[in-house]
């Protein structure tokens, strides 16, 4: 494997590749490697101007209301070495920063009881795994115009265990960083996660039991995995979901 494959810093600019075109002309495809979106809607991941009108340009995933779509997601990075391709270099016992900002819209108690909650990053595995999707953010409603922001792990046996448990305001950017050792071995793979700089104490380990530690442990490998950031409700297409997103990165630590 070439020194360029084992080496990622990747950023998911809104600065298109070529000069000939506006930053509103971007392709997704240009950093995303698939769009996760049906045709038959008015879906869509494009860029846009900050609507709190302080980070200039960034993306937007956009989903109205449905009576059969559920998602409006990116699946995978494209290295900036390799237009096109879709990065796989991930491998266990590697350590990635992964890290964004996120503005998401209030979320009224009737759109609550009816919708529930959605999941706005995923970390997600596929063929030969177990997990299906070892670690997840999804949010849901709080008091007044708050929002929950939750950070699920699905364990050996699939059953999702909310280990962290946070508060946010809607209508404001929230910085956002998980650092991520991969393991398939549930006693070397850990998480840490960071809002708006400072570190979370996790609640919950991996089988469900009370915690409080600032470093999750758990099996955070699942054969292979790709992340996935945008909107995503399986049981409620009707819900109209919109996620702003800026900065995406990914570096590879160690």
């Amino acid at each position: 494997m070439s020194s360029s494959e084992r080496y990622l810093d990747w950023v998911g600019t809104t600065t298109p590749r070529s000069a000939d075109k506006s930053d509103y002309d971007k392709d997704p495809l240009e950093i995303f490697h698939q769009v996760q979106v049906d045709v038959d809607t008015e879906a869509s991941i494009k860029v846009v101007d900050d609507p709190q009108e302080t980070r200039g340009r960034v993306w937007l995933f956009d989903k109205p209301s449905h009576d059969t779509s559920v998602r409006c997601q990116s699946s995978g990075i494209v290295p900036l070495y390799e237009p096109g391709a879709r990065y796989e270099a991930w491998d266990e016992g590697e350590i990635y920063d992964i890290s964004w900002s996120s503005l998401l819209m209030p979320m009224t108690d009737e759109e609550s009881q009816k919708f529930g909650s959605y999941i706005v990053f995923d970390w997600r595995s596929y063929q030969g795994g177990v997990q299906d999707s070892p670690f997840h953010l999804k949010v849901s409603k709080k008091a007044g115009s708050g929002l929950g922001l939750d950070l699920v792990h699905s364990n050996e046996s699939r059953q999702s265990v909310t280990i962290w448990e946070g508060a946010i305001e809607s209508g404001q950017w929230q910085d956002i960083r998980l650092r991520v050792r991969f393991s398939g071995n549930r006693t070397q793979g850990w998480i840490r996660l960071y809002l708006n700089g400072e570190a979370q104490d996790f609640s919950r380990d991996d089988n469900n039991g009370p915690t409080q530690a600032q470093e999750f442990r758990g099996r955070t490998w699942d054969y292979s995995g790709s992340p996935k950031w945008g909107v995503y409700n399986r049981n409620n297409p009707g819900q109209n979901l919109k996620h702003y997103l800026d900065s995406p990165r990914i570096r590879r630590i160690k």
